[in-house]
């Protein structure tokens, strides 16, 4: 084949591959775990018969281990913390999109044209000059870099902003895609697709814990678009982590029943009722009839009888749990190493963070306290340590009530940041759980200036408020 059809053709490559994330309009970043966690275990294996042959050093060995376990427990904990709803995406700037189109293929053939040699042959490998380095994803780190210093030049380039979020997504770094929202949406304001990106930001980054702060971005977004599905998924899911699980079924269920029959998401949303109601003592059948009938309704022309086809909820259980135990193994044996290694440097802050992070993904709550109070050791105004061992202890104590140690968080993560919305929340709780109601009073009534108003975080702290009684 000429050499130039061949550049044409890895041109046409490149340019699909530059596009499709841009055009997309639904897909879930973090479904790839399982296929990331797929190829860490063969890097694995790869990296101990390396060892075993003498071609790397212990040292280096090491150090590749450590850094695999590493992404093996960030993809350990994406997959967990992801939800049933799809993360929606935008659809991708034309502008770009057509200046893609046109570009790369000028670009690269110029480029080959000034600097290429069809006639020469290949170069072995081990005469290219590639560190070995680069072919294990360090191209997108650089990638990455490149971009952060792109945005420093031009901290006013809203794509790239939402890029650079998108891209720690894809990473696991959620509280830097956080950050990374924050400056896109404060760029784009009435941008809904950024809002609910940065909402579910943040509660990835909280394992999966719809925080006041994600919460208010729903909110917001409820109110441009009222029966936006993913800000009504949330909104429900906040009510049930909240201890509302009537609120949140019925929203659930209101939801299911106007969705389109051939949404994805469907089924799966049908079984979390499905849960929810079984939690509740509800009948089961009864929520699953109910959500049908309501849907054949609204739709022409469809029989009763119709009904989502593939696995059954039960299916889908028993084949996720089973996946999740093998996971779990796997990803136990890395979370021993990393805290043996922090025994090894304890002086880690970041390490013990991860280590508390993997604990709580794994359900052990008194050793994911401990771990966020040795980095609090290190670091005491750490407000992410400060606030995720407060969420612990009160998820490890349960019935929604506020232990001191949650409380003398909250407090100081307050004195860190006077407006932080979730310690405003649950220190008013433990006020009024306490019977001081004026301080519950204060607190809510704070929260409630920051709140959109008329929604509905506003009328439940309304409800809190009033629930109080009289000024005292």
């Amino acid at each position: 084949m000429s050499p130039w059809w061949l550049l044409a053709i890895m041109a046409a490559v490149s340019v699909v591959l530059l596009v499709r994330p841009l055009v997309r309009v639904r897909g879930r970043p973090i479904a790839r775990a399982d296929y990331d966690l797929e190829v860490y275990r063969q890097q694995l294996k790869e990296l101990a018969l390396d060892q075993q042959r003498g071609l790397i050093s212990e040292e280096e060995y090491e150090a590749s281990l450590t850094e695999v376990e590493r992404r093996i427990l960030a993809a350990g904990g994406a997959r967990d913390l992801a939800t049933h709803m799809p993360i929606v995406i935008e659809r991708g700037n034309w502008k770009l999109i057509f200046a893609l189109v046109l570009m790369v293929p000028m670009l690269g053939g110029g480029l080959y044209y000034k600097l290429g040699s069809p006639q020469l042959p290949d170069q072995p490998l081990a005469g290219r000059g590639i560190a070995p380095e680069m072919q294990d994803g360090s191209e997108f780190d650089n990638a990455i870099a490149s971009l952060i210093s792109r945005l420093e030049e031009n901290p006013n380039d809203g794509e790239g902003w939402t890029l650079l979020a998108r891209s720690y997504v894809f990473m696991g770094r959620f509280n830097d895609a956080v950050g990374a929202y924050r400056e896109a949406e404060a760029l784009s304001p009435g941008d809904n697709n950024i809002a609910i990106a940065l909402g579910e930001s943040i509660v990835f980054s909280r394992d999966g814990m719809v925080t006041p702060a994600a919460l208010q971005q729903f909110e917001v977004v409820l109110a441009r678009e009222r029966e936006h599905p993913i800000a009504r998924y949330y909104i429900g899911l906040a009510r049930a982590q909240s201890g509302a699980g009537e609120e949140a079924l019925a929203i659930w269920r209101k939801l299911a029943s106007e969705a389109d029959p051939s949404e994805e998401w469907l089924p799966q949303l049908r079984s979390q009722l499905q849960v929810l109601a079984e939690e509740l003592g509800t009948d089961v059948p009864e929520v699953t009839a109910t959500a049908t009938s309501t849907e054949n309704e609204s739709q022409s022309g469809r029989s009763p009888d119709a009904s989502p086809s593939g696995p059954s909820a039960a299916d889908i259980e028993a084949a996720g749990e089973m996946t999740s135990g093998d996971r779990a193994n796997m990803i136990q044996g890395m979370v021993e190493r990393l805290a043996a290694r922090l025994e090894e440097n304890p002086g880690d802050v970041e390490g013990w963070k991860r280590l508390g992070n993997a604990r709580r993904v794994l359900g052990e709550l008194a050793a994911a306290e401990l771990a966020y109070g040795r980095a609090l050791e290190i670091a005491p105004t750490d407000v992410d340590a400060l606030v995720a061992q407060a969420e612990i202890v009160i998820e490890k104590v349960g019935g929604g009530l506020i232990p001191e140690l949650a409380v003398a968080n909250y407090r100081k993560v307050r004195e860190l940041d006077a407006s932080h919305l979730e310690a405003m929340w649950y220190l008013g709780l433990a006020a009024s759980q306490q019977g001081r109601h004026s301080e519950a009073r204060e607190l809510w009534q704070h929260l409630l200036e920051l709140v959109p108003p008329d929604s509905e975080d506003a009328r439940t702290l309304q409800a809190r408020i009033e629930s109080l009684g009289e000024v005292e």
